[in-house]
């Protein structure tokens, strides 16, 4: 594998973790825009969102922990090579 190929999947991870920035934006938004009756359907849909919400902060969480464990790696490389020049 080359480092072209590395580098592309960690610009595809970070693209994930904008997506999943948005994402959560947008599902956030549309939960506290929400002014909760006394329906019990719309009490279960905020629970449902609120679900949706920490499935997202945690894939969000661990995307950007991979994507900054790649960040220093691909650094670490670079540095690699240079002093072995």
């Amino acid at each position: 594998m080359t480092y072209w190929m590395l580098f592309f999947l960690w610009v595809a991870i970070t693209a994930a973790v904008a997506v999943l920035l948005v994402w959560h934006i947008l599902v956030a938004k549309k939960e506290f825009l929400r002014i909760s009756p006394e329906d019990s359907r719309v009490v279960e849909e905020e629970v449902k969102l609120g679900g949706t919400l920490k499935r997202i902060e945690f894939w969000g969480k661990t995307l950007t922990a991979t994507s900054a464990a790649m960040a220093v790696i691909a650094g670490a490389v670079f540095v690699y090579h240079l002093l072995a020049v």
